[in-house]
């Protein structure tokens, strides 16, 4: 496998767990039983995940779109972009 291939296979696993972060959020906020922004494993995964999305958070802020935050889609638009690049050149 080439180092190319490695690194798109790592950028979807970073995506997946973009995708995990956005319902994480969302049981945070109807409140399910267990899950706390304290949780070891929300911490875990927002240290993964936060200095890929936060990027595009600051480019297009959640209080600019009527509260709804867009950056994990940017974020996981720029990844196919860059997975896309990545494989053509593999």
């Amino acid at each position: 496998m080439s180092p190319f291939h490695l690194l798109a296979n790592l950028l979807s696993v970073v995506a997946f767990l973009i995708l995990v972060d956005v319902v994480v959020s969302w049981c945070i906020h109807f409140r399910v039983r267990g899950i706390w922004p304290g949780h070891p494993a929300v911490r875990l995964l927002r240290q993964v995940t936060n200095p890929v999305v936060e990027p595009f958070r600051r480019l297009i802020p959640p209080h600019k779109t009527g509260g709804l935050d867009l950056s994990p889609v940017l974020a996981i638009f720029a990844i196919n972009v860059v997975q896309s690049i990545l494989f053509r050149y593999g």
